[in-house]
């Protein structure tokens, strides 16, 4: 009989950091709700601040790397990186302003459903999903259906909230689907520096517009 391998055992600052991704992203929700600052001049300094700290150290340890993504042979992973961007600004300038909208926990929900997108691309990309996978997908789609239903009772501020948090979500699978090729052949310092770059541009410039 064939036994499975033993799985590795967790890293602790593995653990620590997906605790913290996770503390993070619960509470971003309710952090820009109850935030005085514009919607998007929230999304557009998340990344502006991410791109100052990233920026540096990607110019000192990965020069090489960016040069060969930007105009070099490794073009066509430097423009995923680009469109993750886009694809990132449009995530941003989506869900951020729903969460201001409707409720946190209706937007939450509905941006929650990017796995359903996400399914859905790598099925057009000719990808066999498992029924597992698909079953998660239907269980995320009748959640999202449980916890917003009554938004079409409330207001026609609040289903706006709704429709642009569900734009979100396909931003986002867009966002993961340009990141996993981009990731290929490009480091994570890359990648992120550029993604933030185009992301923190593009929202700049509507905020300024």
């Amino acid at each position: 009989m064939h036994r499975a391998a033993p799985r590795p055992p967790v890293d602790p600052v593995t653990a620590l950091a997906v605790g913290v991704a996770v503390l993070a992203v619960s509470s971003s929700g309710p952090l820009i709700a109850y935030a005085a600052a514009p919607a998007l001049a929230i999304a557009f300094w998340r990344n502006a601040l991410s791109v100052g700290v990233l920026a540096p150290a990607a110019l000192a340890r990965r020069r090489a790397e960016l040069a060969s993504l930007l105009r070099g042979p490794h073009r066509r992973a430097g423009l995923a990186c680009a469109l993750a961007g886009v694809a990132l600004a449009l995530h941003f300038g989506t869900w951020v302003p729903s969460v201001k909208l409707t409720s946190v926990a209706t937007a939450t929900a509905l941006v929650a459903t990017q796995p359903v997108w996400q399914g859905l691309i790598a099925h057009a990309q000719g990808r066999r999903l498992p029924a597992t996978t698909w079953a998660g997908i239907g269980a995320a789609v009748l959640g999202a259906v449980l916890a917003t239903g009554a938004d079409l009772s409330v207001s026609a501020r609040a289903v706006a909230g709704d429709l642009l948090a569900l734009a979100g979500a396909v931003a986002a699978a867009g966002y993961t689907a340009f990141g996993e090729r981009a990731r290929a052949s490009a480091s994570t310092t890359s990648y992120t520096t550029i993604c933030y770059a185009v992301c923190a541009l593009l929202l700049g410039g509507v905020c300024l517009a």
